[in-house]
């Protein structure tokens, strides 16, 4: 799993953002990055948040989570698919 998130960190740095697959178990007792999987010859990241799936608050939980995993502002941090979904693609850019 570390270098997968490695290498997000390396694409983010090189091409100043990132696009990553990923499925989010929320209402985990434990809030972090949890494992990598295969899924459709995908790798997806799988996140696990605190909080639920009720008006947005575990997709506020992700956004902080990356933010902090790649050293961006929460603003650098967008879902572009699956906002209503466990699996989920999100866009990180570097901050200009």
């Amino acid at each position: 799993m570390e270098n997968l998130l490695a290498s997000y960190q390396q694409r983010l740095i090189n091409c100043g953002e990132v696009i990553i697959d990923l499925k989010v178990i929320s209402g985990a007792k434990k809030l972090g990055i949890a494992e990598t999987f295969q899924q459709n010859e995908k790798t997806l990241l799988k996140i696990k948040t605190v909080a639920h799936r009720v008006e947005g608050k575990a997709n506020q939980e992700l956004i902080g989570i990356l933010s902090e995993c790649f050293g961006v502002r929460k603003n650098d941090v967008s879902i572009i698919q699956g906002e209503k979904s466990s699996y989920k693609t999100v866009l990180i850019r570097k901050a200009s």
